[in-house]
């Protein structure tokens, strides 16, 4: 096992992604360049005769998780292992289809018969869901990862950097990755009278 791996694995300091349809994971042992997360507070006004100030009536707020990470290799067997972990996140972002099966009823009274008969069509059965965890920073409060989606996803290979051959197939020696991860809140938020609340990115417990 690679120093890095190693160092990652001792640390928890690994960027996992997990498939909610297919339980799969994306594994990296990512270097981040990028992290940042926004919080939006959405409100609608309405304007009232007489009233200076317009009356803001609460909606709800939405959590933003903007990631970029650089994944490089040491040899030619870490290289087709990272590429191996990217086409796992690149399946992620597609949702799940069913067959759709049409009943097909023909005849009357004792001669009636009903037979299923298939198509090409498919329906979306489940949507990309994902978990996302990394270390203590990107976090459920009891330490669990997060649920959400992605919204926009970028890899690049780092051409620059050269490349690896092995068995006819080229492999990039750096991939440079972004994700934009909008959150699920899948626990209790806000001010609570009868108990502390959990911070949503801590993995600890916010005193009142």
């Amino acid at each position: 096992m690679s120093a890095i791996k190693t160092y990652a694995n001792n640390t928890g300091a690994k960027l996992t992604f997990t498939s909610v349809i297919t339980s799969e994971t994306a594994v990296f042992y990512a270097f981040l360049t990028n992290y940042n997360e926004s919080f939006a507070s959405n409100w609608t006004e309405e304007k009232v005769f007489g009233r200076n100030d317009p009356i803001g009536t609460f909606q709800g707020v939405t959590r933003k998780i903007s990631l970029g990470w650089d994944i490089p290799a040491a040899n030619a067997e870490v290289a087709q292992d990272n590429m191996k972990q990217i086409s796992q996140l690149t399946k992620m972002l597609y949702p799940s289809y069913a067959s759709s099966r049409t009943t097909v009823s023909s005849g009357s009274g004792g001669d009636a018969t009903t037979v299923s008969v298939g198509s090409n069509a498919l329906t979306m059965a489940k949507a990309p869901l994902i978990r996302l965890k990394f270390a203590n920073l990107i976090t459920q409060p009891t330490g669990g990862a997060l649920l959400g989606y992605i919204t926009g996803y970028t890899m690049t290979p780092v051409l620059d950097m050269g490349m690896f051959t092995m068995d006819g197939n080229i492999l990039p020696k750096i991939y440079t990755l972004s994700v934009e991860f909008a959150v699920l809140h899948e626990h209790d938020l806000g001010a609570n009278q009868l108990k502390s609340v959990p911070f949503p990115f801590t993995g600890t417990d916010r005193k009142k």
